[in-house]
């Protein structure tokens, strides 16, 4: 059933609730993109193209002090390198929410809450000199 936002979104699409899509073709009935406002998460990790992690590594790393972090990212093709007009860094959270990666509507889950819990414990052990075999630069939680 849809209700008065999607008809709206369709409205505003172009589109009307008897339209037909042909085979493979996919309607937004919404433009949310936060799971607290019901948008759906599609996980996309393993065609994200390695560019876009580096950027972000070497964005982050003018924050050495941030030990925990999110990035929010838009890109047109994720696919695709890193160039400078195809992405817009739209945040670094220092508070990321883990659910949507947990459980995703579609795609891979990722237990990105075990990854770190594994990194802060790699991370004190090395805060506590018990492993140097990194050069002393500190562990990065990598995919």
């Amino acid at each position: 059933m849809l209700g008065g936002r999607e008809l709206d979104f369709l409205t505003h699409s172009g589109l009307d609730p008897n339209f037909v899509p042909e085979p493979g073709q996919r309607i937004f009935l919404s433009d949310l993109s936060n799971l607290h406002q019901g948008a759906d998460l599609i996980d996309a990790t393993d065609a994200v193209h390695r560019s876009y992690i580096e950027m972000v590594e070497r964005a982050l790393s003018h924050w050495p002090t941030m030990v925990l972090c999110g990035a929010d990212v838009a890109i047109e093709d994720a696919s695709q390198p890193l160039s400078e007009a195809n992405h817009h860094i739209l945040e670094f959270n220092c508070l990321p929410g883990f659910n949507g990666h947990h459980y995703p509507t579609q795609g891979q889950p990722r237990d990105v809450a075990g990854a770190i819990i594994d990194f802060l414990m790699g991370k004190r052990l090395l805060d506590a000199g018990a492993d140097s075999r990194d050069g002393g630069k500190g562990v990065r939680l990598q995919k």
